[in-house]
C-alpha cells in the first residue's frame, strides 16, 4: 500500500504548471478552490502497482509523477505489453475523465514513485471554470487521438524493423524530436512475442535501425533513440 500524505494546493500546482503543459496556462485560483487547498501525495515502492483496471483509483481522477517513473501496461492480464513510461511531470487516467469504463491500462512504479493525485471531481471542476485549461485538455486528447491512430496505422503492417520502430517510437515522448535513451523492462524474447516476430528477426531491425542511426544501444538494456529517423523508417508523420 502506498503512503499518502496531504500537500498544499499551491505547491502542488507550481510544480505541476512547470512540468505538464496541460496545466501551464491553468489558474492557480481556480486550481486552489477545485482541489479544496490540499492534493493527495502518494509513495508507490519499486514494482508496486499505483493503478489498473480493477481499482477504482484507476477511474477516479488523474495522476501527476512527481519523482521516479512509472511503466503503462495493457489491462490485459494473460498478455500484458509494455506500452509507454512516464517520467516526472507526466500524467496518467485523462482519458477516463468522463467515461464510467475502467482505464485499459495497468500503472507500476518503475523504482520510487511519487505522485500527485487528483480527484476527478477537482479536474472536471477545473475544466468547467478554466478555459484556457479547457483548451490545453482539448489539445492533449487531440494530440494522443492522432498518435494511436498513427501507430495503429503502422503497427497493423510492414516488416520486423516498422513495427521495432513504431514500438520504440511508443516508448519516446510524443512529438519529441530529441535523442532519448530508454531502458525497456522486458527482455528480447517478450518483445519479440509481444511484436509478433522471431527473436531472429528482432535481432536484425536491431540491426537495420542501428546501420540508419535511428538506434544506439548502449551497456545493459538501454537503447538511445532518434525519434525523427525511426519515424522516418517507419513511415510515420510524428
Amino acid at each position: 500500500m502506498p503512503a499518502i500524505k496531504k500537500t498544499d494546493a499551491v505547491k502542488a500546482f507550481e510544480f505541476i504548471s512547470e512540468k505538464n503543459t496541460i496545466f501551464r496556462s491553468a489558474d492557480p485560483a481556480v486550481f486552489s478552490v477545485c482541489t479544496g487547498g490540499e492534493v493527495d501525495e502518494a509513495t508507490y515502492s519499486a514494482g508496486e502497482i499505483i493503478a489498473h483496471p480493477g481499482d477504482e483509483k484507476n477511474t477516479s481522477g488523474i495522476g501527476i509523477i512527481a519523482s521516479g517513473s512509472a511503466s503503462v501496461y495493457s489491462g490485459d492480464g494473460k498478455r500484458r505489453v509494455l506500452l509507454r513510461y512516464l517520467g516526472t511531470g507526466e500524467l496518467y487516467g485523462v482519458a477516463s475523465l468522463f467515461s464510467s469504463a475502467p482505464a485499459p491500462t495497468c500503472i507500476v512504479a518503475c523504482a520510487g514513485c511519487t505522485v500527485l493525485m487528483l480527484t476527478r471531481d477537482a479536474v472536471r471542476g477545473m475544466l468547467h471554470s478554466d478555459a484556457a485549461f479547457l483548451d490545453a485538455y482539448l489539445e492533449f486528447m487531440s494530440d494522443r487521438v492522432l498518435f494511436l491512430n498513427r501507430k495503429i496505422a503502422c503497427v497493423t503492417g510492414g516488416n520486423a524493423e516498422r513495427r521495432l520502430a513504431v514500438h520504440l517510437l511508443s516508448l519516446t515522448d510524443p512529438g519529441s524530436t530529441d535523442a532519448t535513451d530508454i531502458t525497456p523492462d522486458v527482455n528480447f524474447t517478450e518483445l519479440s512475442r509481444q511484436l509478433d516476430i522471431g527473436r531472429a528477426s528482432l535481432y536484425r531491425a536491431f540491426d537495420a535501425l542501428e546501420a540508419a542511426n535511428a538506434v544506439m544501444r548502449g551497456d545493459g538494456h538501454t537503447i538511445r533513440v532518434y525519434p525523427m529517423k525511426l519515424a522516418e523508417l517507419a513511415g510515420c508523420d510524428y
